[in-house]
Order: structure tokens, then C-alpha cells, then sequence
């Protein structure tokens, strides 16, 4: 991320257009000061009433891709 005690964009190693598009849009890429704000409307899934979750088999993998799946769900909890 780019922070204001980072060096500036212009010294950072980055083609011109990557650097133009930066300074462009700085703010997008400055540490919030407050909360979010709130808006207008909120994401919501409706659901029917008395729906419950889907219950599914999980899928399968192969025997040798065991070990990688299991370390990669470690690591995401």
C-alpha cells in the first residue's frame, strides 16, 4: 500500500502510465481517517421464508491434493 510516509510516487520504481494513474487517483490509496460513510442502500439476499442452507456434498479432489487443501484451510482460518 502507499502511505503518505512512504517515498513519493514519483521516485518509485513504476512505468510512467502506472505512476500517472497513481497520482491520479491518490486518494483512493491514503489510510482512512474515519468510518465508513453510510449509504443508501445496503447488499441483502432474500431469502424465502422458512428457507434453510443448502446442504451439499463437498467436492471431490484428488487423494494427492489432500494435503494442500488442508493446509490452504488451515492458513484461511
Amino acid at each position: 500500500m502507499l502511505y503518505n510516509d512512504n517515498p513519493s510516487l514519483e521516485t518509485l520504481d513504476f512505468p510512467h502510465e502506472i505512476q500517472t494513474l497513481l497520482i491520479k487517483f491518490d486518494v483512493l490509496f491514503q489510510p482512512p481517517q474515519t468510518l465508513p460513510p453510510t449509504k443508501a442502500t445496503y447488499h441483502h439476499i432474500h431469502l424465502l421464508p422458512q428457507s434453510v442452507p443448502v446442504n451439499v456434498c463437498p467436492y471431490r479432489y484428488l487423494h494427492f491434493q489432500k494435503h494442500d487443501i488442508e493446509l490452504q484451510v488451515e492458513m484461511m482460518l
